[in-house]
């Protein structure tokens, strides 16, 4: 207990003997006030960032549908290039011949959409941003599988490579731009803030229903139609 008795000490000599207390009470007085006043700081602080975050988020988002049309645009003219080689290796394959033609132009995104993309990837939470990486990913992957076979195909050094009628690459080609056409649908709800997050989905089964729908039929492309039915039925004899 306090050993100051008031009525025979003064208020001086009681501080004066328990000064060291006293200070350490300020010190921690003062050190819980500090560490409010900066944890109230810090609080202001990542909200403002939040802020700023979900503002160009919301801004990249509502640019995101433009760019995925794009993106369709870009897979529907990819589906064309591989129904093109298709049908040039199936001609060959009657003709027992490659024929020399010239070489078709390889479809190219537009930068600017690749950069909407790389925004809202930069803002987006991280399924929405898993979702955007997958693309970016199988995106380069077609990109170069597609160039590689025009290449190959279309290559004006006949002897320095050996050209076959490729009708099942044509239909790898064809497959690969209609899965990425799958991928990019899959983003417009997450696009027009319908969801927060991009539903995971069957990108095979979903390109199945759209070449079938708008593209192929088993007497036009049969070697299309088996390639898909053995993917997603792999145990069906």
């Amino acid at each position: 207990m306090l050993n100051c008795q008031f009525t025979d000490a003064t208020w001086h000599s009681c501080i004066y003997d328990y000064q060291t207390l006293i200070v350490g009470i300020f010190a921690v007085f003062s050190a819980l006030v500090t560490g409010g006043l900066l944890w109230r700081q810090i609080n202001q602080q990542q909200k403002h960032r939040d802020d700023e975050r979900d503002r160009r988020l919301r801004s990249a988002r509502a640019m995101l549908p433009h760019a995925l049309s794009g993106l369709i645009d870009y897979t529907e003219q990819c589906i064309e290039l591989g129904k093109k080689l298709y049908h040039d290796a199936k001609a060959d394959e009657v003709a027992g011949n490659v024929e020399d033609r010239n070489a078709p132009t390889v479809p190219t995104i537009d930068p600017s959409i690749i950069s909407v993309v790389r925004d809202c990837l930069e803002q987006a939470d991280e399924a929405a941003a898993d979702a955007l990486i997958h693309l970016f990913g199988i995106l380069q992957v077609q990109q170069a599988r597609l160039r590689n076979c025009v290449n190959m195909y279309y290559g004006q050094h006949r002897e320095d490579i050996v050209r076959m009628p490729d009708i099942y690459g044509a239909c790898e080609r064809i497959i690969d731009a209609a899965e990425i056409n799958a991928e990019v649908e899959a983003l417009f709800d997450y696009a027009r803030f319908n969801v927060e997050a991009p539903e995971p989905i069957n990108a095979l089964e979903r390109a199945s229903g759209l070449l079938h729908f708008k593209y192929i039929d088993e007497v036009g492309y049969p070697e299309l139609v088996r390639l898909i039915e053995g993917r997603l039925h792999p145990n069906q004899e």
